[in-house]
């Protein structure tokens, strides 16, 4: 295999049969280096980020680089992706060199890059000790025990909260005030300061950070000036409960997951249908398209897109409105893209929506419309991924047993 045949589709000459196109060839001896020439996609799979070949390192400019293991003529090579499609497919070409490379992350402009290598267990950060961690997308946020907060990963959109776009590869402090909760979503961020005052920050171009705008923002911003107990953070909507248990949302409305009896996107907190959920809400979760609450009288409500029966009302219509989930009492839930997750009044877990990649955690593939018992254990606490720009990663459940056992299920 050559990396011309990785790259045909790109339709560029080769005149010296180097693997090359020529139009992509690096005016530095000795160095070859390839991108595609199609910048309208940053995630179609066919185009790569860059890959760099010879023995002098990569071109300074756009792509960042690292030294690679040397190849058997002493070539060195550099992958820098877009993507894990990307990444994979210019893998493919490295081996065929028999050369081991490394791999880069990079935002979609190829700017900020980040400096990554894939974890398959799990990486301590740092030596503080920390109360509360959410993962947004290619970010993550955490709260120090002394009720710092901290942010690292992607920041193209300011979702660092630190007044830049420079992207971070260890946990940088936002601000100085104390914190008691965070939500970290697609590329926004949420957090409640000890005093109850929320701030949002990051990507707003849906309405989601909740100012009136819709303006990416670098630093907190204060929503309001309510008391906050809880947020939680969706990939383009926030909601929130107040301190009184109304439960407000804001941003992306496209499948009625803001629960305001609409489909119409808003960048200011909207109160959830107030005659529907008419006792406090105790507990929330959020994802790319739905939202779901359990309420202090612990009844389930849901709200947004029912495809697949992510709704879990036996139908396929979405919902603007919440609507009450059965009849049992919950008292913990988490969603995924299309998929949804319960513990009741007994520690029962129960799961509904989409199964393909088998997260529905019962050992099929299949869809569920309504919930279903998972397993026969007793269970204390259910997280799930809400997280899919790109076709896999947002499919993985965790649940802890009582024993205090740590379960995985879903795309791997």
């Amino acid at each position: 295999m050559k990396i011309r045949d990785i790259i045909t589709e790109a339709n560029n000459t080769d005149a010296n049969n180097d693997g090359i196109p020529d139009s992509q060839q690096s005016a530095t001896p000795g160095l070859r280096s390839y991108t595609n020439l199609n910048n309208s996609d940053p995630y179609h799979p066919w185009r790569f980020g860059a890959l760099f070949l010879g023995g002098a390192g990569a071109p300074d400019g756009k792509y960042e680089h690292e030294p690679a293991k040397d190849g058997p003529n002493g070539q060195s090579l550099v992958i820098a992706a877009y993507s894990e499609g990307e990444r994979a497919i210019l893998d493919q070409a490295a081996k065929a060199f028999g050369i081991e490379a490394t791999h880069k992350q990079l935002t979609p402009d190829g700017s900020n890059e980040l400096s990554t290598v894939n974890k398959s267990s799990p990486a301590q950060v740092g030596t503080s000790s920390w109360t509360l961690a959410s993962a947004g997308t290619k970010f993550t946020t955490a709260i120090r025990t002394d009720g710092g907060l901290f942010a690292w990963g992607l920041n193209s959109s300011g979702q660092m909260g630190d007044g830049t776009t420079v992207n971070k590869s260890s946990p940088v402090q936002i601000g100085t005030s104390s914190w008691t909760s965070v939500a970290a979503g697609g590329s926004h961020a949420a957090a409640i300061r000890t005093d109850g005052a929320l701030f949002t920050w990051g990507l707003g171009t849906s309405g989601q950070l909740g100012d009136g705008t819709t303006t990416n923002k670098s630093s907190p911003v204060q929503i309001g000036t309510s008391s906050w107990t809880s947020v939680s953070a969706g990939f383009t909507h926030t909601a929130a409960i107040r301190a009184d248990g109304g439960l407000f949302a804001w941003g992306l409305n496209s499948t009625g997951q803001l629960g305001d009896s609409a489909t119409v996107t808003k960048s200011s907190p909207v109160q959830v249908q107030a005659d529907v959920v008419q006792v406090p809400i105790t507990k929330l979760a959020t994802s790319q398209t739905n939202s779901l609450m359990i309420t202090d009288a612990s009844k389930l409500l849901v709200v947004g897109l029912n495809r697949y029966g992510a709704i879990g009302d036996s139908g396929q219509v979405d919902v603007s409105s919440p609507i009450q989930i059965g009849t049992k009492s919950w008292k913990n839930v988490a969603t995924n893209v299309f998929a949804s997750y319960a513990i009741d009044s007994t520690n029962a877990l129960y799961a509904w929506g989409y199964g393909f990649l088998g997260q529905i955690g019962n050992n099929t593939n299949n869809n569920y419309s309504s919930p279903v018992k998972i397993g026969s254990s007793s269970w204390t606490a259910v997280f799930a991924n809400p997280w899919a720009i790109t076709a896999g990663v947002a499919y993985t459940t965790m649940a802890i047993e009582a024993a205090n056992k740590l379960y995985v299920w879903g795309s791997n």
